[in-house]
């Protein structure tokens, strides 16, 4: 995962926001360039915007993916050992049946 990549352009897009916002909220309305600065900061504001959700939602994409790598792996050895459990059960079965119980345990001790 290149999740510091990927917080480092989140970070990246919400300082950018972090400006046009400022930008913004200290526009002029009765400004002489007729509100070009405003429209500008709001633009800015916005596709930082698209940028960060954009960036957030493939980040939790590969939260996901990855997580979910991680439980299938981990089912899998759990998978493995309980069928190894299971294998070893029936062994015991086995012996216990043909040896009887007291010859059994004896060997258990062993």
């Amino acid at each position: 995962m290149n999740s510091p990549d990927a917080i480092t352009r989140i970070l990246n897009h919400a300082a950018t926001l972090s400006v046009a916002h400022a930008h913004w909220s200290a526009r002029d309305l009765d400004a002489p360039d007729g509100g070009a600065a405003r429209r500008a900061a709001t633009a800015a504001a916005v596709e930082s915007i698209d940028a960060l959700l954009r960036e957030l939602h493939e980040l939790r994409s590969q939260i996901i993916t990855e997580t979910r790598r991680y439980d299938d792996a981990v089912n899998e050895r759990a998978d493995a050992l309980i069928a190894r459990l299971r294998g070893d059960r029936r062994i015991r079965e086995v012996l216990r049946t043909e040896l009887g119980d007291r010859a059994y345990y004896e060997l258990a001790q062993q």
